[in-house]
């Protein structure tokens, strides 16, 4: 992977991001160039790994650990760079990698690739197609509906309620019209 990544960059990496944990940041610690930075966001491989402070020395490399939840007492630190981030965004200097889109009555398909770890980009579950195939009538203002709360590994499924707005009513009829 070290060689790829040198080649596809034309050499060496001043800076990278690292999520995946175990060889994989071995490989991009290997790519970095001299007095090069790594930014470690995650492990999704699951696997934490060591780093060699020998090599870290020798070729003068940064490597800094960014975990969100540390943000979260500081009340201007997620929306200034939530702003930041939608913004570059926006302007397109920054481009989310996307990668396959499912249907979603193939959303068992999308797990098993994420699972799997087979795919590239975000991967996303077309719901607009699904809601617009729906027969069923719109729900009506000030409607009660549930819908699930996020749920963690450790805990139980939850839901919570919300109320069918004016606003929710119009953008859930334009999505069935295909009107977006």
């Amino acid at each position: 992977m070290t060689e790829e990544i040198k080649e596809v960059a034309g050499g060496p990496v001043q800076v990278a991001l690292e999520m995946t944990g175990g060889p994989t940041f071995h490989s991009i610690v290997a790519a970095l160039a001299p007095r090069g930075r790594l930014a470690v966001y995650g492990y999704a491989s699951g696997q934490t790994t060591d780093v060699s402070t020998k090599v870290l020395m020798e070729r003068s490399i940064t490597v800094s650990g960014f975990w969100l939840p540390s943000l979260y007492s500081d009340r201007n630190a997620l929306p200034t760079s939530m702003n930041a981030l939608f913004d570059a965004v926006r302007a397109g200097s920054l481009r989310p990698v996307l990668g396959q889109v499912y249907p979603l009555n193939e959303a068992g398909a999308a797990h098993a690739a994420l699972a799997a770890r087979t795919h590239t980009g975000k991967l996303c579950l077309d719901t607009a197609g699904w809601f617009r195939s729906q027969s069923y009538p719109l729900p009506s203002v000030g409607t009660r509906v549930r819908r699930p709360r996020s749920i963690t590994r450790d805990e139980p499924p939850q839901t919570s309620r919300l109320v069918i707005s004016r606003e929710l009513r119009r953008y859930l009829a334009r999505a069935r019209l295909g009107d977006r």
